[in-house]
């Protein structure tokens, strides 16, 4: 091949590297624990009255304006006077909201996670900045605090064919 084919690509220096890197808000929960929430699932920052979280419902739940979302990341006793700092989280379809104490900063998930033992609010932990940090499981966050609300409307429907022997029988 000739020199002017190979000019037309670069031959030479490093190669770019795409960064798998996880971007993450790095916090401190009520409990004092810290944690990281993937980024793109905070829609905003509140802050509410504590008489804004109310039990209603069998759940802790918070009122933001006209809205009433299920409230994680926090029990009932550990809501005091005052306000209370909170990411309203968004997945698309639905909200909730996750109380805490402070944001500690913008990070990248960069090692490992070591998976928790069972699925719940925390996924699992991972070093953050040079120190561990356990990772919200927002999928289990809102499948758990939003129910049905969160299931369409409609329906589900398995369609099976009649001639399946399983219909037959």
């Amino acid at each position: 091949q000739s020199k002017e084919h190979l000019g037309r690509f670069p031959t030479e220096g490093p190669a770019e590297v795409v960064s798998k890197a996880t971007p993450v808000l790095l916090f401190r929960g009520l409990d004092g624990g810290r944690r990281a929430l993937r980024l793109a699932l905070v829609d905003r920052i509140e802050e509410v009255a504590s008489s804004c979280i109310k039990q209603a419902a069998g759940q802790i739940r918070v009122q933001l304006g006209e809205a009433i979302l299920p409230l994680a990341g926090a029990a009932a006793d550990q809501v005091g006077e005052g306000k209370v700092r909170l990411f309203r989280l968004n997945d698309g379809n639905a909200e909730i909201g996750y109380a805490f104490a402070e944001v500690i900063d913008f990070a990248t998930i960069e090692h490992d996670i070591i998976h928790a033992e069972r699925a719940g609010e925390v996924s699992g932990v991972s070093l953050i900045n040079g120190e561990p940090a356990e990772l919200i499981d927002a999928h289990w966050l809102f499948a758990n605090h939003l129910g049905s609300v969160s299931r369409t409307s409609e329906p589900l429907v398995c369609r099976i064919p009649t001639s399946d022997p399983w219909m037959q029988n």
